[in-house]
């Protein structure tokens, strides 16, 4: 399994947060793809909580499937 964080951090700025409004989300479905959020399309992300979007996680039965799965999941999110 991997998992991958999603954050609202700005690398060009030290990784300090990122605010603004969720105006586009589509969470990647299917099999062996699970995404664990708290946030949807209307949330405002504040600078005074906790940066994490969301956990993406996908399982498949070797490494390389793995990283296929997730290179995909990613490019759906």
């Amino acid at each position: 399994a991997i998992e991958c964080r999603i954050v609202s951090e700005d690398p060009s700025t030290g990784f300090l947060p990122s605010t603004g409004v969720i105006t586009r989300l589509e969470t990647p479905t299917g099999p062996g793809v699970r995404w664990d959020g708290g946030v949807a399309e209307g949330f405002e992300v504040s600078p005074h909580y906790d940066p994490l979007l969301g956990k993406l996680i996908v399982h498949a039965p070797t490494r390389a499937a793995a990283i296929s799965r997730m290179s995909r999941a990613l490019d759906a999110l």
